[in-house]
């Protein structure tokens, strides 16, 4: 009886003929092998590829036979050393390796492992919503089981529902960076959970030591994410990531705990510094997202009171040497319409705005505008004219409020305007750095119960095979 097993020989074969050809498992090449892989129960999971040579030009076609495609029997690539596999695959684009995942495990763990996952080319930046439970009108009524997440299918321009692989409804999005995204527990903040939607991996971390201060018994914090900065940044090259995870509480113990995914270890290390308090009865609260540059993290923090004053500071995390930098006014000023920092241009952008009811406005002199430029050469104020062609495009609606409420993310070359009003839905614009082309997407209300779209529940992220959980 003649062997199943591929001989030395026609692994040899194959060896020498992958300079050769294009490996073709997604498409079949002919309408006969197109019909016998119909007849299979899923073409997927059978195994089956299709070498195209690049020579074929050169051949002719038998009269009932297919002249260009080489079909090689499943058994044969479930024998096929695993060194081999891994050749061939890696001679694959990497859409396709994105489907093939699905063929089996094996292929799957291939795939997704450090030696094969190939970095992602021309990576896109992806909106996405993640519905946040705070923002829900009736919060304990959330359904675990609804979609929590849409993203934004750059083709069709809609928005597409996407499932998450844990119990969503207990965790917020608190970070998101080179294809991965952090959800810390909404509750109890010692909970984290980083996940790739492309690859569906996620791992669940827990803090090794306590971030916020002790309350008396019954007592909990009504909004604790206030008080930890969390920030998360992927080294694109390896696919190993650091998780950055502050206590920003006053009477907290100001740890910074910084997790190795390559070691999988948690670290302490240096205390989150100390802020001057300049009003009173006020506290320091955080931002939540961070931006990250050049190998360091920035937060946006202020001390508030419950009026209308606040004092502004940034944070900068320095993830390879763990040391921190803060800058902060010196006075109290007016609580203006909205505060925050974005990327912008490989600048950390302070973006300090006011509004006319129809239209944010930069406030071009604020107290305390050079005291925040002095963290760094990195640091800039926004240009003038950023919302000129925004404004020349008529995208205000005339006689209403409608960009009540107004957040920026910028990534990679993109810089996205993210605007609220009094009529429930987004507008957002996607402005092109490098060409200064703007595209207005459509206006998009949410399918879901939820009365409040937050400006603050989009996030952007770029789908990656090469971030590991």
């Amino acid at each position: 009886m003649k062997s199943s097993q591929p001989t030395k020989r026609m692994q040899d074969q194959v060896m020498q003929a992958i300079p050769n050809f294009r490996v073709v498992i997604d498409s079949i090449s002919c309408a006969k092998c197109y019909q016998a892989s119909r007849r299979k129960a899923s073409f997927m999971t059978s195994v089956t590829a299709s070498l195209e040579f690049l020579n074929m030009e050169a051949q002719t076609a038998g009269e009932g036979g297919c002249h260009h495609c080489l079909t090689l029997d499943s058994k044969l690539w479930a024998t096929l050393p695993i060194e081999l596999l891994e050749r061939i695959l890696s001679k694959l684009p990497f859409l396709s390796l994105v489907k093939f995942r699905a063929v089996c495990r094996k292929w799957n763990d291939m795939i997704l492992s450090p030696n094969l996952a190939p970095r992602t080319p021309n990576p896109k930046s992806v909106l996405l919503h993640f519905r946040d439970r705070y923002e829900e009108s009736i919060p304990f009524c959330v359904d675990c089981g609804a979609t929590c997440l849409s993203i934004l299918n750059s083709k069709t321009n809609r928005w597409e529902n996407q499932g998450l692989p844990f119990r969503w409804c207990t965790y917020r999005l608190v970070a998101a960076h080179g294809g991965l995204l952090c959800f810390s527990g909404s509750e109890s903040c010692e909970d984290f959970v980083v996940c790739n939607l492309l690859t569906k991996q996620r791992k669940s971390l827990k803090l090794p030591a306590r971030l916020l201060p002790p309350l008396p018994q019954g007592a909990t914090f009504s909004r604790p994410h206030e008080y930890i900065l969390s920030g998360l940044a992927v080294n694109e090259e390896t696919g190993h990531y650091k998780l950055v995870v502050a206590g920003l509480h006053v009477a907290g113990p100001r740890t910074t705990l910084l997790y190795n995914s390559e070691t999988n270890t948690w670290k302490i290390s240096a205390r989150v510094p100390l802020l001057s308090s300049k009003l009173e009865g006020g506290n320091w609260v955080g931002d939540e997202r961070s931006v990250f540059r050049d190998g360091k993290l920035y937060w946006y923090v202020a001390e508030v009171n419950g009026g209308y004053s606040i004092i502004k500071a940034v944070l900068q995390f320095d993830l390879e040497k763990g040391t921190w930098r803060k800058v902060q006014e010196n006075r109290e000023a007016y609580c203006m319409w909205h505060f925050q920092i974005a990327l912008w241009k490989d600048k950390v952008m302070l973006m300090h705005l006011n509004h006319d009811d129809t239209w944010p406005l930069q406030c071009e002199d604020w107290p305390g505008k050079a005291e925040l430029l002095a963290l760094g050469p990195e640091m800039q104020v926004m240009p003038a004219d950023m919302f000129s062609v925004m404004k020349e495009q008529q995208i205000v609606v005339r006689s209403r409020a409608y960009c009540s409420e107004y957040y920026a993310i910028g990534h990679r070359n993109s810089f996205f305007h993210i605007m609220r009003g009094l009529r429930p839905g987004l507008r957002i614009c996607i402005e092109d750095m490098e060409t200064n082309i703007l595209t207005v997407l459509p206006f998009w209300e949410d399918s879901s119960t939820s009365v409040i779209r937050s400006e603050r529940e989009i996030w952007v992220f770029s789908p990656s095979l090469r971030a590991f959980v």
